[in-house]
């Protein structure tokens, strides 16, 4: 699994490295989990299981997972830090 670049990476937490990544796949979008350590930044990933027959099968190949809990001023951090990204004016929200 390559690296996220720095500039696709927000730290939530300084404690573990966890924060949040932009995550582009095909022209579309995504806000994934990622850490950040002496290695690199990493997205999390996991395999999505689906029922069959009353048990749980994990699906062939990984997905990125979604975005970790935080708080109400690290939502809006992240919120500005994606207005940024993208280069458009917050002001007028």
């Amino acid at each position: 699994m390559p690296s996220i670049k720095e500039e696709d990476f927000f730290k939530v937490s300084g404690e573990y490295g966890s924060g949040v990544a932009i995550n582009e796949y095909g022209g579309t979008y995504s806000l994934i989990t990622a850490k950040q350590n002496d290695a690199g930044i990493w997205g999390d990933w996991s395999y999505p299981q689906r029922r069959v027959e009353g048990k749980n099968i994990p699906a062939e190949k990984a997905i990125p997972t979604g975005s970790p809990r935080m708080t109400k001023g690290q939502i809006i951090d992240v919120a500005k830090w994606i207005l940024s990204y993208f280069d458009v004016d917050g002001s007028a929200f």
